[in-house]
């Protein structure tokens, strides 16, 4: 787990923090600051922008593929965006090229920051077309677990994603143990599959490919329901397992990883989707990262 000696801290005052579009002294509003303060719950919260007010440590912590495979922690700029010059400077030491995730951390406050030891599984540093960075799948062997624990229904999932054009099948997040499709959020072209037990294959639902889209799943047995950006909704049945742990760009059984760019990974317990402060939520991530 993270060496918190070893973690390079942003600079923030809490709920008095001015910046990031506050100014004047008033106070900023976090991404999910509105939706906690509604009665939102998280179970974990990755992302390359800075999401609460409660949250003042590191964004993710990058390996350098330059000579010592150098790791460096890289926080958020006074506006809450990734510290992009950090990242640039983290890769080159050694005479790196490329960065590689080592550990995406959690903002939720739950501590279940997701990591990867093994130098040929870390996701590749990508800047994205967006220029906020994102992780980078090559549709195989990359996957971010964190600690295993107890994740039941009802429990929603909101990522930003955008897919390798061409990629075909590709799990994007799911438990760190347990089956491989079925025990996934699965793009199987060309719809989603959705985990546990039962597929649950939303015909309206469809991944595009080479496009930044945000997907909103729902898990709740047979009241299980999934969104992409603000396409129609479909559901279905989910089944009703719980998961061990989160494993992000991968499946389970370790086959066919996510091929393409994530940014975002909030996972919440219970339904969200019905606070008043849902729409602007949704609607500022696609924006922010698109």
């Amino acid at each position: 787990m993270p060496n918190s000696h070893h973690i390079r801290r942003a600079v923030f005052s809490g709920a008095s923090f001015s910046g990031g579009g506050g100014g004047g002294g008033t106070p900023t509003v976090w991404p999910l600051d509105t939706l906690l303060s509604q009665g939102a719950s998280l179970v974990a919260a990755f992302s390359t922008r800075r999401l609460l007010t409660s949250y003042n440590s590191s964004a993710l912590r990058l390996r350098s593929g330059g000579t010592g495979s150098v790791e460096t922690a890289i926080g958020f700029t006074a506006g809450g965006d990734l510290d992009t010059t950090a990242v640039a400077a983290a890769i080159a030491q050694g005479g790196g090229t490329v960065g590689f995730w080592r550990w995406w951390y959690d903002q939720s406050g739950n501590a279940r920051h997701a990591g990867q030891a093994t130098a040929a599984n870390q996701p590749q540093y990508n800047a994205g077309t967006h220029g906020k960075g994102a992780a980078l799948g090559n549709g195989n062997t990359t996957k971010m677990d964190t600690a295993s624990f107890s994740r039941t229904q009802p429990h929603t999932v909101f990522a930003i994603y955008n897919r390798t054009a061409g990629a075909g099948s590709s799990a994007l997040i799911g438990p760190i143990s347990g089956g491989g499709i079925s025990n996934t959020i699965y793009a199987a072209n060309p719809t989603w599959t959705a985990y546990f037990g039962n597929f649950f294959e939303p015909a309206a639902v469809y991944p595009t490919d080479g496009v930044w889209q945000s997907l909103t799943a729902v898990i709740n047995g047979a009241s299980s329901s999934m969104r992409v950006s603000a396409g129609t909704l479909s559901t279905g049945n989910a089944g009703t397992a719980s998961a061990d742990g989160i494993r992000l760009l991968g499946r389970p059984d370790g086959a066919v990883g996510w091929n393409g760019l994530a940014s975002e990974f909030v996972i919440f317990a219970g339904d969200p989707t019905g606070l008043a402060g849902w729409a602007d939520f949704h609607s500022a991530a696609l924006t922010y990262f698109a």
